[in-house]
């Protein structure tokens, strides 16, 4: 908890209940998205992505030419990916300070999380 040196952007829990192929709920999960639309940022915003019909194109080009082809997904890159610049945020809904300051508080993230608008690139520059 420290002094945010940036605009302080609010977030929303996302919330789901996950189930079985019979319908039962087999457990519950939850994440913290930010609302990085009101992010004010210099860098990029943007991912390099791509189209379908390009992977489709290369598979059949390494099938023709019996390359050998790899698949690689990065499982919570976004949530991984270390941040380089500093951004601030409200503190979670739910979470209690121990502080008897009477102002807000705020948390500086070291991490990104789903709805920066940096967090793409910041998966690709840590991986």
């Amino acid at each position: 908890l420290s002094q945010a040196t940036t605009k302080v952007l609010p977030g929303t829990w996302v919330l789901r209940r996950k189930r079985n192929p019979d319908g039962e709920i087999s457990k519950y999960k939850g994440r913290y998205c930010v609302r990085g639309d009101l992010q004010i940022t210099d860098e990029d915003t943007y991912a390099p992505v791509a189209a379908w019909s390009t992977v489709r194109t290369f598979l059949a080009v390494a099938l023709t030419l019996t390359w050998k082809t790899i698949g690689i997904d990065f499982s919570n890159a976004f949530v991984q990916a270390k941040l380089q610049t500093p951004v601030w945020i409200h503190l979670p809904r739910g979470f209690k300070s121990t502080s008897n300051s009477g102002n807000k508080l705020c948390l500086e993230l070291k991490r990104s999380l789903y709805g920066l608008t940096i967090a793409p690139n910041c998966g690709l520059k840590n991986y």
